[in-house]
């Protein structure tokens, strides 16, 4: 992992969204990876990771990366859709369902 300064998060941020649009979860995790320790303790960064690994099919990490995004920010949306998406791909339909309600 190469530490890059700290103006660059932000470019990362915008590469890693832009190829979970075009659903090249591999690229995207290819930019996460490029952010800092410090950077990346974020929910925003914590819920493209999921999103990221939830792409690239790797529902149980997923998971815990939107774990670390939910207890940054609870209300989010995008990270309830894909706890519950994870957990629904993981046989574990009794807690998709109570993240929907």
């Amino acid at each position: 992992m190469v530490l890059l300064p700290a103006s660059r998060p932000k470019r990362h941020f915008n590469a890693a969204e832009g190829y979970l649009m075009l659903e090249m979860p591999e690229q995207a995790l290819r930019e996460l990876s490029c952010i800092s320790p410090t950077d990346s303790d974020s929910e925003k960064y914590y819920c493209l990771l999921g999103q990221a690994q939830q792409l690239a099919e790797h529902f149980s990490e997923a998971l815990e990366s939107y774990q670390s995004a939910y207890e940054k920010a609870p209300e989010n949306l995008t990270t309830l859709m894909g706890m519950a998406w994870c957990y629904k791909r993981t046989d574990q339909l009794t807690l998709a369902i109570s993240i929907m309600e």
